[in-house]
């Protein structure tokens, strides 16, 4: 839906305009266009993911999702955005009542250059303060799925999940009232992750029917530090039953 909020590009679509610049970043579809897709695909059976960064493109999204839901009566398909840097209180609740799930890299929600820098002195302090407002749009009955943006930052789950809680940074802690319980970023990166993917039937939990899909972590990762969850080593990996990996 669009592109990155951060100077210089500054090509994420947010509804007041860039500091300096009076721009408004890019909107990258038709907002009656992407209606009609997403109603098309959603009547095929087809799942729709969208990147979108700006408050704008956030908007602009979910009010094609509601015009899909609408046309289509039915709210079976899980369709999702990923990113989500900036989202405002007026959208928060659409994505429950939309069946919109929410797929964040949380990895990125602390305070640094990135967050604060290259982002704070351009963008109006209505926008700024809901960067990344994971614990908001959880509160608002959203779902939170897990991810990540590899290969352009780390696909690690556990540095995510370290980030999710403290948002702690070089620089400080970005908004810590958006800091997200352990516990939900470890549903966030299993079974949200594979609601995402339309997929929760076969994966995503341990339970009788499902893929015998696990992991045994060289630590008790509910009850360590946060920073020593961010070092956690994986031991032996199965996927569908089979040991597929073992740490050397």
């Amino acid at each position: 839906a669009d592109g990155v909020v951060e100077f210089p590009t500054q090509t994420a679509a947010i509804s007041i305009p860039y500091s300096g610049t009076g721009k408004l970043g890019v909107l990258m579809f038709d907002p009656v266009n992407f209606a009609r897709f997403a109603t098309a695909a959603d009547s095929a059976g087809l799942l729709v993911h969208v990147h979108a960064i700006g408050d704008r493109a956030v908007t602009e999204t979910l009010n094609g999702f509601e015009k899909a839901r609408a046309r289509n009566h039915q709210q079976l398909l899980p369709h999702s955005i990923t990113h989500l840097q900036l989202v405002l209180p007026k959208d928060f609740t659409r994505f429950k009542s939309l069946n919109i799930l929410s797929s964040l890299q949380l990895l990125w929600a602390f305070g640094d250059v990135t967050t604060i820098d290259i982002v704070k002195p351009y963008l109006d302090p209505a926008l700024y303060r809901w960067q990344y407002p994971a614990k908001s749009l959880l509160k608002a009955g959203a779902v939170i799925a897990g991810a990540s943006d590899w290969p352009v930052s780390s696909a690690n789950p556990f540095e995510a999940i370290s980030h999710a809680e403290t948002r702690k940074g070089d620089l400080g802690v970005l908004d810590p009232k958006e800091c997200l319980p352990r516990i939900n970023m470890f549903y966030g990166y299993t079974i949200e992750a594979a609601r995402v993917l339309w997929m929760d039937k076969e994966i995503g939990s341990l339970e009788p029917g499902k893929f015998a899909d696990m992991v045994l972590v060289d630590r008790d990762v509910f009850t360590v530090s946060a920073e020593s969850l961010s070092e956690s080593k994986i031991e032996w990996t199965m996927f569908k039953g089979q040991v597929i990996y073992r740490r050397q």
